[in-house]
């Protein structure tokens, strides 16, 4: 496929959608057409079209449309933001938010070496109240939140957050 080929809209006849790798070249491409590089508008914009239609209702984002994931929802909601969509960027970082690994007032189920940890889905977010996240799992996490981290800037102002399905006030 040539440059300008991204695709608008989900579709089983696209081979391998990956939010990660569209984010990541329109990144380095906001960086060329910074340097004066000509005509990078148009793929831009169909990369900015394709990341747009790709987010999922839970915020998040997923590789090849499958459901959401923190390296995904990192990568392409830093870039939708750097494009000036901060509503979805907003959205991306709620989703991570709520797999990031925290403590609140008197509910403590998270080993205080793991607060800030981003777990990859809800069932390792659980797995973690069980004690601290072994050597053996950390590298998931790590991977996740390094990935992850870039969008929580744009986590709207919260009164209150979910953990583990109870809604706690703060």
């Amino acid at each position: 496929r040539d440059l300008h080929s991204f695709p608008t809209r989900r579709s089983s006849d696209l081979a391998d959608p990956d939010p990660t790798s569209t984010g990541l070249v329109v990144q380095a491409l906001l960086r060329a057409q910074d340097a004066a590089v000509p005509n990078l508008g148009r793929t831009i914009g169909r990369a900015e079209t394709y990341l747009v239609a790709d987010q999922n209702a839970d915020g998040g984002w997923g590789y090849d449309g499958a459901g959401s994931d923190p390296e995904s929802t990192g990568v392409a909601g830093e870039t939708l933001a750097l494009l000036g969509h901060l509503d979805d960027a907003s959205a991306g970082a709620a989703y991570i938010s709520n797999l990031q690994l925290k403590n609140v007032g008197s509910c403590t189920p998270y080993a205080a070496a793991d607060l800030g940890a981003v777990a990859y889905d809800a069932a390792s977010r659980s797995a973690a109240q069980s004690g601290p996240i072994g050597a053996s799992a950390i590298e998931g996490y790590e991977y996740q939140a390094t990935q992850a981290m870039a969008v929580l800037q744009y986590l709207p102002d919260r009164k209150s957050t979910r953990l583990n399905s109870s809604h706690i006030t703060i």
